[in-house]
This record gives structure tokens, C-alpha cells and sequence, in this order.
């Protein structure tokens, strides 16, 4: 069984879904990319029922949540600031769901000592929630989402106010905790690497569509289409017909730059290159370079008379070349990895 989203729409005021299809099997964990404003937060709030549909039907292993109120569908929901009851201490933070469903104090103690021994939180249960640590608050709302054993959990950018020293700790301890108790998890992050660490399936929502469902690995080096490689910032995008000069080969000329490449398919209309800045090659000197370091990859911008070209490359690679800001150098594009995206 599994989670089924069917020509969902709806939403907040102003703001709307697209007939959204989605799939995710029973115990995946599936992350959603998508821009600030995609509709991220609004589509988790349509599944939990905080916001209205106008159409479609939510599905969880069979049962049909459409219609059924928010403490009724069985799902977990860790929101962007844990939202944790500052007038509760930790024990009774992570209980408040199970006390609400009255189950016995024998099964409570039970549920509570399986959730604190699998996060470490033993030192932390008589604490009030103000005294915790944005890791710790992450933690415990986790716990408390957990708790009454929901057959989906919804996370919403749950490390986004963690400090990059816990991030990937935390990362470690949901890994670990969503493989003991198989929730199917939506996963809603703007981080890339936090992304690639948590699961392997994966959809960008923009503007209330899921523009591309596919395996995190495909998504990054085959975008499908021209709104996905920006959101992903690859910049390097050529428009134009592309003229067929042989079998399988075609032109495209773009600002007077002209690519040649090969498609297996046959292309009739106007279609995008993209080009990864990490598959641009430097040859020799040719053209001024303005560079910014960030992290272990240097991000270069080259100017030439007749387009920009952003690269991407390994700081040893800028050492090699003994690039400078302003110095000339001469690219390539490799061939295999130009991306056609048609319209």
C-alpha cells in the first residue's frame, strides 16, 4: 500500500495546487524541492486537512482521508519552528498526543521509553522547552510527532534553524529512527546536500506543480525542463530550432554561440540546451574569468563577446590552471552531458 495524491487542488487563499498526481510507496521517504513560494508548505497543510481541496482524494494504504478530520488521518507532522507547548515540559510534550488518544498508562510508559532511548533524550525529559537547543527542540518534536506511530509523516524544512555543526547528527538520528518505524515520509527541504542525504525520490514543486518526480541522482544531472535546471541554478541555457546536420546530429546557435550535439529522438521544434557548470571544461587561456569561492568548488562566470558560461569546479583544478580574476581561458562543453529539454 501506499500514499496516492490524485489530481489534487486547493489550498490557501490566493494560492492554489494544480491537479498534483503522486505516488510514494509504502514506508519511502520522498523529498520535495520546489523555490520559496512553490506551494511546499500549502500542499503538506492539504494532506493533513488544515487547508481545503477544491478537487482530488488523498489515499493512505487504501483509506480514502479526503473527507476525514485532521485527527483522524493518522499522520505525523513536524512544522518549520516545532511549534513545541512552551508550557509543557519535554515528557509531557512528547505524551500530549498519546494522552489525547487515552491509551493506558502501561502503554504510554512504554511508547515513551522506545521513543527517548532511540533519540537520546533521557537527560532532557524534565526540562521545559525553553532551556532546549534548536537541535534539541528539532528532536523532540520529532518524538512527539512519532509518538502515536502515524502511518505518514510530514517534515517541513525541519532542520532550517539548525546550526550546521547538529544538522548532520539530526540527519543521522531520523535516518535511523524512520528505518526502526517505517513511516512513509514527505520530506520538504531547500537543502541540497540535506536532500541527497535523506532519500533517494524526490519531486520539485513550482507554482503548485510537480514539475519533475524522479530519483535524486536523475534529477541533478537530467532536469526536465527549463524551470527545474534554474531552480537548480544552472544558468547555462541555450534557445533556438535545432538544425539537423547528420544522423542523430543537430546545431543550435544561441547568441552566436553554436553547439553542436546528438539526440537520439528527432527534434522538430524550438528546444533549451542546458549546460551544468560543472561540465564545462577549461583548455587555455581565452576569455576573462571572474571567480567566487564557495565551500570546496570554485563558481566561475566567464564574459565573452557573445554569451556567459558559469563553471563549476574542484578548488585543485583552480590551483592547476593558476586561474585569476580577470585572467583569459578557453572552455569546452562536453558533448554527452548537454541536456535537451523540449518544450
Amino acid at each position: 500500500m501506499s500514499l496516492v495524491l490524485e489530481k489534487l487542488a486547493g489550498g490557501a487563499a490566493g494560492f492554489a495546487l494544480e491537479n498534483l498526481d503522486l505516488e510514494i510507496s509504502r514506508g519511502g521517504y520522498f523529498i520535495l524541492l520546489g523555490p520559496t513560494g512553490a506551494g511546499k508548505s500549502t500542499l503538506l497543510k492539504c494532506i493533513l486537512g488544515l487547508h481545503p481541496l477544491t478537487a482530488g482524494r488523498i489515499l493512505l494504504d487504501g483509506r480514502d482521508l479526503t473527507r476525514l478530520p485532521v485527527e483522524k488521518r493518522n499522520i505525523g507532522y513536524l512544522p518549520q519552528n516545532c511549534a513545541l507547548f512552551p508550557h509543557l515540559d519535554v515528557r509531557e510534550n512528547i505524551l500530549f498526543g498519546l494522552r489525547a488518544a487515552k491509551l493506558p498508562r502501561k502503554q504510554l510508559a512504554v511508547r515513551l521509553a522506545a521513543l527517548v532511548a532511540l533519540l537520546e533524550l533521557e537527560p532532557l525529559l524534565t526540562r521545559p522547552t525553553a532551556s532546549l537547543s534548536g537541535g534539541e527542540k528539532q528532536k523532540v518534536a520529532l518524538a512527539r510527532a512519532l509518538a502515536t506511530r502515524p502511518s505518514l509523516l510530514l517534515l517541513d524544512e525541519p532542520f532550517a534553524a539548525v546550526d550546521e555543526g547538529s544538522k548532520r547528527k539530526l540527519w543521522l538520528s531520523l535516518r535511523q529512527v524512520c528505518r526502526r518505524l517505517a513511516p512513509t515520509v514527505i520530506h520538504v527541504t531547500h537543502n541540497f546536500e540535506e536532500a541527497y542525504a535523506m532519500g533517494r525520490e524526490v519531486g520539485v514543486l513550482i507554482d503548485g506543480r510537480l514539475e519533475q518526480v524522479t530519483n535524486m541522482q536523475n534529477l541533478f544531472e537530467r532536469p526536465a525542463s527549463r524551470r527545474v535546471a534554474r531552480f537548480l541554478n544552472y544558468n547555462n541555457l541555450f534557445h533556438g530550432r535545432p538544425r539537423p546536420i547528420g544522423p542523430g546530429r543537430y546545431e543550435l546557435v544561441d547568441r552566436r554561440i553554436r553547439i553542436v550535439f546528438s539526440h537520439p529522438r528527432e527534434l522538430t521544434g524550438p528546444v533549451t540546451l542546458c549546460v551544468r557548470p560543472q561540465d564545462i571544461k577549461i583548455l587555455n587561456p581565452a576569455y576573462p574569468v571572474k571567480q567566487e569561492l564557495a565551500a570546496n568548488v570554485y563558481r566561475a562566470r566567464i564574459r565573452s563577446p557573445d554569451a556567459d558560461f558559469e563553471l563549476r569546479f574542484p578548488r585543485y583544478i583552480f590551483h592547476r590552471h593558476r586561474l585569476a580574476e580577470g585572467q583569459e581561458i578557453q572552455i569546452a562543453l562536453w558533448q554527452p552531458q548537454i541536456i535537451v529539454l523540449e518544450k
